[in-house]
């Protein structure tokens, strides 16, 4: 643990360096520096306005984390549990993986509108498969006797899920949400750019034609410090679950 502390300071440092450096060789206009960045952000969290668009974007990334766990450990449980069914869908949940996203947007703009909606489907649609195809893999290498026991107690299925092999395949589902978690984070920022009129995906489409770099560069190290907190906090639990198992 220490020493991915370490390896993460000695990143960060690595990463500041390249910043300072290419602020000297393209001058502040073009990429404002890290003190000036600073100061932009602690004056925009000074801001109510700012600070309502926070608020925006995190309701939203709250309900689309909500459905994408929920959707996805539904589906994983159901692809763990009935072969046929994960012969059948895998295949198809993969090659969605695997497409960009973005394509759907003009989809999701169509069916459900500019607004909350639209932003919150986004983001949970980035976020629904990892957790699927970690929690049916979790399912899947689990010893067999547990299934079997459970049925000698006479559990039903429903109850051999919810009470035996869920709990069982935490420390894989856990794995699925740091990722699937991380995803639902990026589609809702990315709903906001293109599908919302609030929200920090929004604050960074209005700043964008200003050529505002210093809040561009704000929005985005609040998003990043948001995706490594969710990240963090995800990877503690995952160490604590296979601790435990």
């Amino acid at each position: 643990m220490r020493q991915v502390l370490v390896d993460r300071l000695a990143l960060a440092a690595v990463a500041l360096t390249l910043w300072v450096a290419l602020e000297l060789r393209l001058g502040p206009d073009i990429l404002p520096g890290p003190l000036e960045t600073g100061l932009r952000l602690l004056g925009l969290l000074a801001d109510p306005a700012f600070q309502d668009e926070i608020a925006s974007t995190l309701g939203a990334f709250a309900l689309a984390a909500l459905l994408a766990a929920s959707l996805g450990l539904m589906l994983g449980a159901a692809l763990g549990t009935l072969p046929r069914t994960s012969d059948l869908l895998e295949p198809f949940l993969v090659g969605f993986y695997a497409l960009p996203k973005v394509t759907l947007y003009p989809t999701v703009l169509l069916l459900l509108g500019v607004g909350l909606d639209a932003k919150v489907a986004f983001g949970a649609l980035h976020g629904i498969v990892p957790v699927a195809l970690f929690t049916a893999g979790g399912i899947r290498g689990l010893p067999p006797i547990l299934a079997k026991s459970a049925r000698t107690l006479g559990l039903a299925r429903v109850a051999t899920v919810t009470r035996v092999l869920l709990p069982a395949a935490l420390p894989e589902i856990l794995a699925g949400l740091r990722i699937g978690l991380a995803l639902t984070l990026l589609g809702t920022l990315i709903g906001e750019m293109f599908a919302a009129r609030s929200g920090l995906g929004s604050v960074l489409m209005r700043a964008i034609p200003r050529l505002d770099n210093a809040t561009v560069l704000s929005v985005t190290i609040l998003f990043l410090a948001g995706a490594l907190l969710v990240d963090w906090t995800l990877e503690r639990a995952t160490r604590r679950s296979a601790a435990g198992r």
